[in-house]
C-alpha cells in the first residue's frame, strides 16, 4: 500500500493503479528513455543558469529575459519540500506524506508566490494534468508561505516556446486540498490495484508484455 505520494505517484495511479504499484510500492525501476533524459539534462542547465549564472541552453533561449528577471529575486530552485499527512511542512523524511519538487520559485512578501515548472515534453493532450500538477505545487507554495493574495503556477514549455500560467487564491487551494485528501485516500487504501489498459498509457509502459512483463495485460 501507498505510505507517501507525488504528483507524478498519483497521476500515475490516475492512469493505471498497477504502474504505479509496480514504480512506486514495489520499486521496479523504470530505465526511462531518451526523452526524459533529455529532459533532466535541460532542468539541470536551466538550474545552472539561476544559481550560477550559465549560459541559457539555446533550447531554452526563448525564455532566456524571464528566467535572467527572475534570477535576480532570489528564487528557489530544484528543491524538493515534504509535507505530513496534515498537510504541515515536514523536513523529517519519517513523517513525510507527500513530496513535491520546484523547478523554481520566487516570492513576493505580500504579493504573491509563483511557481515554474519546465515541460519538455508536448503540450497538446496534457493540459488537464498540468492544471492538476499546478494546483498541487500551488497548494505547497501556500502552505509555506500563507496569506498571499495570489498564487501563480506557470508551466514554461520549453520546445514549443510557450507559456501557460494560472492564478489561485487560498480559497481555491483550500478547496482543492480537501478533493486531494479524497483522492489519495482511496490511493492508499487501494489493496487490489488494478490495471487499467489503454493504448496511449501502455505505449510507453515499461512493465507490459513488450517490456519487463510484470503487467500481462498491456495493450
Amino acid at each position: 500500500m501507498f505510505k507517501t505520494w507525488s504528483y507524478s505517484a498519483l497521476e500515475t495511479y490516475r492512469q493505471c493503479p498497477l504502474r504505479a504499484k509496480l514504480r512506486y510500492i514495489d520499486k521496479i525501476a523504470d530505465p526511462g528513455n531518451k526523452y526524459s533524459k533529455r529532459g533532466s539534462d535541460i532542468h539541470d542547465q536551466l538550474e545552472k543558469v539561476i544559481k550560477e549564472g550559465a549560459p541559457v541552453p539555446k533550447e531554452a533561449e526563448y525564455f532566456a529575459p524571464l528566467l535572467n528577471t527572475l534570477a535576480e529575486q532570489n528564487p528557489v530552485t530544484e528543491q524538493m519540500f515534504m509535507f505530513d499527512s496534515n498537510w504541515k511542512h515536514t523536513t523529517n523524511r519519517n513523517e513525510a506524506w507527500l513530496y513535491v519538487k520546484q523547478d523554481l520559485m520566487v516570492v513576493q512578501p505580500g504579493e504573491f508566490l509563483l511557481t515554474v515548472d519546465y515541460k519538455t515534453g508536448r503540450k497538446d493532450g496534457n493540459e488537464a494534468k498540468h492544471i492538476a500538477q499546478k494546483i498541487i505545487y500551488s497548494i505547497a507554495g501556500w502552505i509555506l508561505y500563507p496569506g498571499l493574495p495570489e498564487y501563480i503556477a506557470e508551466m514554461w514549455y520549453i520546445d514549443q516556446k510557450q507559456l501557460t500560467s494560472r492564478t489561485f487564491t487560498e480559497d481555491t487551494l483550500e478547496a482543492a486540498r480537501a478533493r486531494l485528501d479524497r483522492e489519495v485516500g482511496k490511493m492508499f487504501e487501494d489493496k487490489i490495484f488494478r490495471p487499467r489498459p489503454s493504448a496511449p498509457v501502455c505505449k510507453f509502459c515499461p512493465y507490459g508484455p513488450r517490456g519487463s512483463g510484470h503487467c500481462p495485460v498491456g495493450i
